[in-house]
């Protein structure tokens, strides 16, 4: 019987397979691929040389006849032999790679993995690797008693010579990127980029909705579980196009998480047939997969920053160097988005309310390392987070000063959990006067007089 192409589960399933495919070719395969058809391309193109009668090119061919490939059989030999040499290289190298991939990804969270596979060098050096071994295969099955592809075995031999010499740049560039600044870094830049490229959503919708709450609704409910990667503005521009009296307000964003009949908007208005035909062009244009995809998604990069944070700060690892990176990289892009535009006014926005929760996950992210530190007692850590207030407060946006200034004020609490050293007391003293400049005097007043009283509940500890 024939799977139904109307049953949900079945639709599912097709779509969890495209979106398998493509994820695949974003992080991944799409540079191989590339690199792979070059390969078999420039065999096409050296085998139309080798067999075709012009006379420009038959001096070269006679000289590489007479100096390195004699006859078929020696021009065979040597091909089965690079291809044999390069799959067995390849082979080995990668699973040494993997096994050193996999030590770092212990160590600071399952990031690693994903940065690793994502930088298009990897990629370029695998591709480059398989390329060159299918191309001595396509090559070597041209070899034959009448037909000795010289041009194209000289090639092979001088593209062999720069995957040996790419062999150790791959043990270099692995061994590198499994540095905890260079992991941070990395996933830094992408989540900037991403932000760049989530920024044309926020101009082109409303933070608060406009119309009133009383008016009636039509909801809309996830068709499949997943994270929401995307809206298609474009789509729905078209489709919306002529309608009014409405307003859309998602009830999730870009990352969150939905499982099968979650609400993720509604439509507000006093036209029904309106509201009905939103709801149903909402269906369409957004876009729920499996996988968050970090390409338009910051939030994802400020959650494994945050992870990173979270492991090493913890008494799981207890590494304070690592966790350091983190923090300053959050610190990096809470600095970046500071003075950010938040409107465009050549922007066509839409009817459509989406409370952007990017600046206040950096800020949720801090925090979760300040909770850390209490557990491990890492007064550095501590320190290097109230160095991030006091050093960004005064040019944060209102909203997200105050959420920052609340955090500090939150993680007094814990400051009976570690030691008073000379950092932590110089990070406390700047993080009051940061409060006071930031309009909660009372705040500044009792994080100032924490290091004294700290001081004093230690001197007065019986011995």
């Amino acid at each position: 019987m024939h799977p139904d192409k109307n049953n949900p589960i079945w639709r599912e399933w097709l779509l969890d397979m495209r979106d398998g495919v493509l994820r695949a070719f974003r992080e991944f395969l799409r540079t191989p691929t590339l690199m792979v058809t070059g390969f078999l391309l420039l065999a096409l193109g050296l085998y139309v040389l080798d067999h075709a009668d012009f006379a420009w090119i038959d001096p070269l061919r006679e000289v590489l006849k007479k100096r390195l490939f004699v006859d078929s059989s020696t021009t065979s030999d040597f091909l089965g032999a690079i291809a044999a040499g390069i799959i067995s290289v390849t082979s080995i190298t990668i699973s040494l790679l993997l096994l050193a991939v996999q030590q770092g990804a212990s160590s600071m969270t399952s990031a690693v993995l994903d940065q690793f596979l994502r930088r298009t060098r990897n990629q370029a050096y695998f591709g480059y690797f398989i390329g060159l071994a299918l191309y001595c295969l396509v090559v070597l099955s041209t070899v034959h008693k009448d037909s000795n592809a010289v041009l194209s075995a000289t090639a092979g031999f001088v593209l062999t010579l720069i995957a040996l010499y790419l062999l150790i740049m791959l043990l270099y560039s692995t061994v590198h990127q499994m540095r905890p600044t260079v992991i941070v870094s990395a996933i830094v830049d992408r989540t900037v980029a991403a932000r760049d490229q989530q920024r044309p959503l926020l101009h082109r919708t409303r933070r608060r909705p406009q119309l009133a709450d009383h008016l009636a609704t039509a909801d809309v409910y996830a068709d499949r579980s997943g994270y929401l990667v995307r809206v298609h503005l474009d789509a729905l521009e078209k489709h919306i196009e002529g309608l009014h009296g409405f307003e859309i307000v998602l009830k999730l964003q870009i990352g969150s998480f939905v499982t099968r009949n979650d609400p993720v908007a509604e439509v507000r208005g006093s036209d029904g047939a309106v509201r009905e035909k939103v709801a149903r062009v909402l269906r369409e244009v957004l876009v729920i997969e499996r996988h968050r995809d970090i390409e338009g998604d910051p939030g994802q990069g400020i959650g494994q920053i945050g992870r990173i944070a979270w492991v090493t700060i913890s008494t799981a690892k207890s590494s304070t160097g690592p966790a350091a990176h983190a923090i300053r990289g959050l610190r990096d892009l809470l600095s970046r988005w500071c003075d950010e535009p938040v409107e465009d006014s050549d922007a066509r926005v839409l009817p459509l309310v989406y409370e952007d929760s990017v600046p206040l996950d950096l800020v949720d992210a801090l925090e979760s390392a300040v909770v850390a530190s209490s557990e491990s007692r890492q007064h550095q850590s501590f320190a290097e987070v109230l160095r991030v207030f006091s050093t960004t407060a005064d040019r944060l946006p209102p909203e997200q000063r105050m959420a920052m200034a609340a955090m500090i004020e939150r993680s007094i609490a814990t400051i009976g959990e570690h030691v008073l050293t000379r950092e932590l007391r110089s990070a406390l003293i700047d993080a009051a006067s940061m409060l006071a400049a930031c309009g909660r005097p009372a705040a500044a007043a009792r994080v100032h007089t924490t290091p004294d009283r700290l001081g004093r509940c230690l001197n007065e500890m019986p011995l």
